[in-house]
């Protein structure tokens, strides 16, 4: 879980990585819920359209929470594979650290 940074070395932090997915899954939710807020506000304007007009509207709004709902689950995607990087990086790093630990202290020497 390093944090040093010089040169082209990468910086990652698994603690990062999951306090992102939290924020990321939130926002998500945020995300749908102000959806379903604009989608209730379109449907009390319904009585608004008439003939193609109203078939036009209902069109375009059927498209639009199609679409919505793919890119929110394209969202969800992300975050699971997020995740499941910073696990497979979690699971690597504590193998690692179990198999130091077995290590004689002196080694190196």
């Amino acid at each position: 879980m390093s944090e040093t940074k010089s040169g082209d070395e990468m910086s990652f932090s698994i603690d990062k990585i999951y306090a992102s997915s939290e924020v990321f899954k939130s926002c998500i939710g945020i995300f749908l819920s102000e959806f379903e807020n604009i989608e209730r506000t379109l449907v009390g304007t319904e009585e608004y359209w008439e003939g193609v007009s109203f078939e036009n509207f209902i069109g375009v709004r059927d498209d639009l929470r199609a679409e919505i709902k793919e890119f929110a689950e394209e969202l969800r995607t992300y975050d699971e594979k997020l995740r499941t990087i910073a696990d497979a990086y979690k699971e690597a790093e504590d193998k690692n650290l179990e198999e130091a630990d077995r290590l004689p202290d002196n080694i190196i020497e």
